[in-house]
């Protein structure tokens, strides 16, 4: 994996719904050595945006999480996929719109991360790296 990035203004910011570091840190813990990262055939980038502005451009990741507010004032992560800025760029799409109230303990956005992690994992090609894209 080459990286888990979030917003500049990160734990700053004023339109901020939650501080993402926590959520990077989490990531950056569970993807070292993780066996489904250590062969992936390209960079595998994720993103986590807790502001209502998307500074982390989680749209153009291969794993974006973005903090939003349902109708009832909880917060939770929408998630996008398969967003890219190579050769052919390409804007994610949103797999999961509201999985869970984030929290720290309980990591229930974490299973969008690592199914996604695996089918990149189990379907790319690793021969060619035009052919190793999320595309649909």
């Amino acid at each position: 994996m080459r990286n888990t990035t979030t917003d500049a203004f990160a734990g700053v910011a004023a339109d901020e719904l939650i501080d993402p570091r926590p959520y990077c840190e989490i990531i950056r813990q569970w993807s070292t050595l993780h066996p489904e990262f250590a062969f992936l055939p390209r960079k595998f980038k994720i993103a986590v945006s807790g502001s209502v502005e998307d500074r982390a451009a989680t749209l153009v990741h291969d794993v974006g999480l973005h903090v939003v507010k349902n109708s009832t004032g909880e917060v939770g992560f929408r998630v996008y996929v398969g967003g890219g800025l190579g050769r052919t760029p390409m804007v994610g799409e949103v797999v999961r719109e509201f999985p869970a109230q984030p929290g720290i303990s309980s990591a229930i956005w974490m299973p969008s991360c690592a199914s996604t992690t695996a089918l990149v994992s189990a379907t790319t090609n690793t021969r060619r790296a035009s052919r190793s894209w999320l595309k649909p």
